[in-house]
């Protein structure tokens, strides 16, 4: 998706990432001649272009298990697999598209909300360090 970053978007989109990985994002893209600044823009190309998230085989299942919030995706086959405990960013929730995106290609993610998430705190101030320890031993599990 980095080519659309240097694009110049039709609104302003705030970042580019979907928070429903269970389906596809598409992006409708056209490439406009700029005429006058009083005519309207003419078409020259338009397609729309499908992103998929979650693959064939990979297991989304939700975690709602003591304190932690988060969703585990596993890929397809049988484990062993590589593990990634997945944390956003600064924007809280629980985003999922980088784990699930792991899980396509081998990696069992877990994705953790840790702030601004149904019953987590509303704001980032302090982090209890006990809270990442809960989910990381359930993840090894």
């Amino acid at each position: 998706m980095g080519f659309m970053s240097t694009m110049k978007p039709q609104s302003d989109l705030g970042r580019l990432f979907r928070k429903d990985v269970t389906s596809p994002f598409n992006v409708h893209l056209s490439v406009h001649e700029k005429g006058p600044a009083d005519t309207e823009e003419s078409v020259l190309a338009h397609c729309v272009h499908e992103r998929g998230f979650l693959g064939d085989g990979v297991q989304r299942i939700p975690v709602r298990e003591g304190r932690i919030r988060a969703t585990l995706f596993l890929p397809p086959g049988e484990g062993p697999f590589p593990g990634v405990l997945e944390l956003g960013g600064t924007a809280g929730g629980l985003l999922e598209y980088r784990a699930c995106l792991l899980a396509n290609h081998g990696f069992a993610t877990m994705s953790l909300a840790y702030f601004s998430f149904e019953d987590l705190p509303k704001l980032l101030l302090e982090l209890h360090l006990e809270y990442f320890e809960e989910a990381l031993h359930y993840f090894q599990r």
